[in-house]
């Protein structure tokens, strides 16, 4: 009908609405009323597809946009996070969702009652040391319409309702120390500690890794004096220090001491080298030429012992059957003695051995009365000092 009008047919008589028809000029039409329309997006500030680095933060961004009238019913997006993931905290919330969950599952639930537009939320997380391969993130919307009716369909994914980011391969790079630093030189019977550090960098090991160490032939291996992480096979002078499958970003390291060997003379081996490898029977090799090696090996100098002898009395003249008494003093240096030092003394015509007074660190002597020569023993193992008889 028209406002303020009047039907010009039937005497002016409204039908009753039975009675309408085309016949009795009137007309009737269903009206369609809407249901919302609604559509869910999920991106991530690093795009899908990017690789990523254990300890890395992704924000994500759920957008829900509704279209043609308010919704009916709460929309809930159950979030859920894969393994290697952290959930953190929400950062941006413009459409007053209420959240819910707990560990990798979460939900973000829109209100009932939003008119038509754009309603976001944004959430962080951290890929942690767990993550291998990849980490995945999936979103699944529903509610929305009309809760009463059988035939309410759930929000469809626009564009996109998960994400995934592959973790970049670890990188492993390898060192060694040593206490006496490189360079310096050790005596026989010192102890030097050495040191392996590892740094596992990216992602976790996706096989063992395995350092490989090799003393020098005058050193022999001691004890492991701290460990953080490594398994220890291997004997002598050939050992192997191994990090596990799936060993996380950060820095390991173990260290040993080594002997050094007494020798009386000749040339020294006190290098030390470490191999870094994976195992190829342990899980994937990275791609690449394997771990890197900063500084792979140390070297010691020999310090032989030096030794100074001298005989003096203090007799200037003497008669037939006097006792001339004489004083040996032996001078060791820069490191103890490997061998019996022997100091053999031989008497000028006219003079024989009579007795010792004090033989102080030296053996004492076996000489007899009247013999010529005599052996003065100073015993292998005698530190740096100065020694008399």
């Amino acid at each position: 009908s028209v406002a303020g009008g009047m039907d010009p047919y039937n005497g002016g008589v409204p039908p009753v609405p039975e009675a309408c028809s085309n016949n009795s000029h009137c007309a009737s039409a269903l009206v369609p009323i809407l249901n919302p329309a609604v559509s869910v997006n999920k991106s991530a500030s690093l795009a899908s597809g990017q690789t990523v680095i254990v300890g890395a933060k992704i924000i994500y961004t759920l957008s829900v946009t509704v279209r043609d009238a308010e919704t009916l019913s709460p929309i809930v997006l159950t979030d859920v996070l894969g393994v290697g993931l952290e959930y953190k905290q929400i950062v941006a919330n413009n459409g007053n969702f209420s959240e819910g969950g707990s560990g990798l599952s979460r939900t973000f639930t829109l209100p009932a009652g939003k008119k038509p537009g754009q309603y976001s939320l944004q959430y962080e997380v951290e890929v942690i040391k767990t993550a291998t391969g990849s980490v995945k993130n999936n979103v699944i919307p529903a509610g929305g319409g009309d809760p009463n009716s059988p035939n309410a369909k759930d929000p469809s994914c626009n564009a996109t309702c998960s994400t995934e980011h592959v973790l970049m391969p670890p990188v492993v790079n390898v060192s060694k120390t040593s206490n006496p630093q490189s360079g310096t030189k050790v005596s026989p019977g010192d102890i030097i500690t050495y040191t392996l550090e590892a740094t596992v960098e990216n992602s976790r090991l996706e096989a063992a890794l395995v350092l490989e160490d090799t003393l020098g032939s005058d050193l022999d291996f001691g004890a492991v004096t701290a460990n953080n992480g490594y398994s220890v096979s291997g004997s002598g002078n050939l050992h192997q220090f191994i990090l596990p499958l799936g060993t996380g970003p950060g820095t390991y390291r173990i260290s040993y001491t080594a002997r050094v060997k007494a020798k009386p003379a000749g040339s020294y081996n006190l290098n030390n080298v470490v191999v870094p490898k994976y195992d190829p029977n342990s899980g994937v090799t990275p791609p690449g030429s394997g771990p890197n090696c900063t500084t792979c090996s140390t070297d010691h100098g020999y310090k032989p012992v030096e030794v100074k002898y001298s005989k003096t009395t203090t007799a200037v003249a003497a008669k037939n059957g006097e006792e001339i008494l004489y004083e040996i003093t032996v001078e060791v240096n820069k490191s103890a003695t490997t061998v019996d030092l022997v100091l053999q003394d031989t008497f000028e015509q006219g003079v024989k051995y009579s007795h010792f007074e004090n033989h102080g660190k030296f053996n004492k002597p076996t000489a007899s009365a009247e013999d010529v020569v005599v052996d003065f023993v100073l015993p292998s193992g005698t530190v740096p000092g100065i020694y008399k008889l």
